[in-house]
């Protein structure tokens, strides 16, 4: 994602609800991760940046053959020292997923979004141009 070589490392542990019904069916899942971490750091200077990931995901089929996705909390919320806030995902998200005949995902649309999302692009240009200085 930067010029550079980024290490990704995670701490914390999460909980998995899955939800069948009385045929074994998959009906849902809810992922929970209540004390996450995850610390991105250039390997070559050293230099890393943190962000608390504590949210929830989850995942479930529809009556048409499509998929829902929701994530909820905080997703990444990067405060530097100095300068404060410089990127954030927080809030609710719902994807809808579109699959073909083997389960593959072919499409993805961004159903509904609350709070803040920055979004991966600009995440990745923040978190490569703090650690990237």
């Amino acid at each position: 994602m930067c010029s550079f070589p980024v290490r990704l490392h995670t701490t914390g542990w999460g909980i998995v609800h899955l939800f069948l019904d009385e045929d074994g069916t998959f009906r849902r899942v809810i992922i929970t991760e209540p004390d996450t971490t995850i610390t991105f750091t250039n390997e070559l200077t050293g230099a890393s940046v943190w962000t608390p990931s504590v949210n929830m995901v989850e995942e479930s089929p529809n009556r048409d053959g499509t998929g829902t996705k929701t994530l909820r909390g905080v997703l990444d919320h990067i405060v530097v020292p100095g300068e404060g806030l410089i990127t954030a995902d927080v809030g609710r998200i719902d994807f809808l997923f579109t699959f073909d005949d083997q389960g593959t995902i072919i499409s993805e649309q961004m159903v509904f979004s609350a709070g803040q999302q920055d979004g991966e692009d600009q995440f990745d240009a923040v978190l490569c141009t703090f650690l990237g200085s």
